[in-house]
C-alpha cells in the first residue's frame, strides 16, 4: 500500500512539474514580447532597419508612428512641403510651418504614444499579476489581446509575403498562451502539495499497544529469592541470616 502511494506522489509531482513549467514558459513568452516590442520601437526611431519578430504589432505601430514622428517632426515636415512644392513665402507654407500646426500634429503623435504604453502595460500588468497559476485569468487576458493584435496585423499587411514570418511568430506565441492556460487549469485540479507531502510520509505505527492501567508490567530482571543485594554488591543468604 505505501509503495503505491508513493508511486501515486511521485507521478503528481511530476505532473505538477511539467504543469509548472508550461505555465511559467507562457509568462516568459510574454515578457519577451513585451521587452521585443519596446526594443523594435527604439530600433526603429534610431534608424538602424532592424526589426525584430516576437513583438506586438499594434504598439509597436502606434509607438514608432508617434515617437519617430514627434521626434523627427520638423525634418519630415520640410521634406514633406519640398515634395508637395510648397515654397517658402506662400500662405500654405506660413500655415504649415505656424505653432498652432505643429502643436496640433504633436498632440495627435504624443496620442499614439500614450496608446502604445497603454497597451504595453496591460501587457506587463498581466505579466505581473499571472505570478501564480491561481491567477491565470491575467494570461487569458494577455491572451484576447494578443489575438486582436494579430487580427489587426494580418488586416493590415493584407498576409502580404513579408509579414509572413511575422504572423506565423504571432500564432506561435497564441500557441504558447493557450497551453499555459491549460496547464493552470490542471494545475488546479491537482491536489495541494502539503496533502502529497502528507502521503508521502512514511508510516511509522508498529505492533506496539499500550497498556492497559491494571497491567503489571515486569522490569526485566528479579533478584532470586534467597539471595538479596547489599549496598556494596555482595549477596547474602537471607534463609541463612540470623538475628
Amino acid at each position: 500500500m505505501n509503495k503505491m502511494t508513493g508511486n501515486r506522489v511521485a507521478e503528481n509531482l511530476s505532473e505538477r512539474g511539467k504543469l509548472l513549467k508550461n505555465y511559467n514558459g507562457a509568462r516568459q513568452n510574454l515578457l519577451f514580447v513585451i521587452i521585443l516590442t519596446i526594443v523594435n520601437i527604439v530600433l526603429f526611431v534610431s534608424g538602424t532597419g532592424t526589426y525584430f519578430l516576437f513583438s506586438a504589432s499594434i504598439p509597436y505601430s502606434f509607438g514608432m508612428l508617434g515617437l519617430s514622428s514627434l521626434i523627427h517632426f520638423d525634418a519630415e515636415l520640410s521634406a514633406a512641403l519640398a515634395e508637395a512644392n510648397i515654397l517658402p513665402g506662400s500662405a500654405e507654407y506660413e500655415y504649415y510651418m505656424s505653432a498652432e500646426y505643429a502643436a496640433s500634429e504633436k498632440a495627435a503623435y504624443v496620442v499614439f504614444i500614450a496608446i502604445a504604453v497603454v497597451i504595453l502595460a496591460l501587457y506587463f500588468v498581466a505579466w505581473l499579476k499571472s505570478k501564480k497559476p491561481e491567477k491565470s485569468g491575467w494570461m487569458i487576458f494577455a491572451l484576447v489581446l494578443f489575438v486582436i493584435d494579430t487580427v489587426a496585423m494580418v488586416i493590415a499587411s493584407g498576409a502580404a509575403v513579408e509579414f509572413i514570418a511575422d504572423i506565423v511568430l504571432h500564432v506561435c506565441v497564441i500557441i504558447y498562451f493557450i497551453v499555459g492556460i491549460v496547464a493552470a487549469s490542471k494545475l488546479k485540479k491537482l491536489p495541494p502539495e502539503e496533502e502529497l507531502a502528507e502521503d508521502a510520509a512514511p508510516d511509522v505505527s508498529g505492533p506496539y499497544v499500550a497498556p492497559s492501567a491494571d497491567e503489571v508490567i515486569d522490569p526485566g530482571f528479579t533478584y532470586p529469592s534467597s539471595t538479596s543485594s547489599t549496598l556494596n554488591g555482595e549477596s547474602v543468604d537471607t534463609k541463612n541470616e540470623k538475628l
